[in-house]
């Protein structure tokens, strides 16, 4: 999918749904999580769901994130840690250095002015 710089960078929320892919073409894995905090060095997440693919969602990996807004979907660069914690596991992301708006329509829309008879 081809990426388009976004102007004024939108600010990530809590508890905003996001698609998290792993790996390219057909075997990448799509997974679905909410973000539940934001610290300075990291985006805590709901474990995330599997959602489809081949590729599996492990620690170190770089993924790419996305957000589905109702003006456009917007993508960012990251990389997954889990930590073990005395409650079980946490699923974090490095935050966002820059967010990109994702063009996802492969064409384009051209007026042709036509004169009907």
């Amino acid at each position: 999918m081809p990426l388009t710089k976004h102007k004024d960078t939108q600010t990530l929320r809590v508890w905003e749904m996001i698609r998290i892919i792993v790996g390219e073409g057909s075997d990448a894995g799509h997974y679905r999580a909410r973000i539940e905090d934001m610290v300075p060095e990291s985006l805590v997440i709901t474990a995330p769901v599997f959602v489809s693919g081949k590729t599996l969602l492990r620690h170190g990996l770089s993924v790419n994130v996305q957000i589905t807004r109702e003006d456009a979907a917007y993508g960012f660069q990251s990389v997954v840690r889990v930590e073990k914690t005395p409650g079980g596991r946490r699923t974090t992301l490095t935050p966002p250095t820059e967010m990109r708006r994702v063009q996802r329509r492969l064409f384009a829309r051209a007026e042709i002015p036509t004169s009907i008879c």
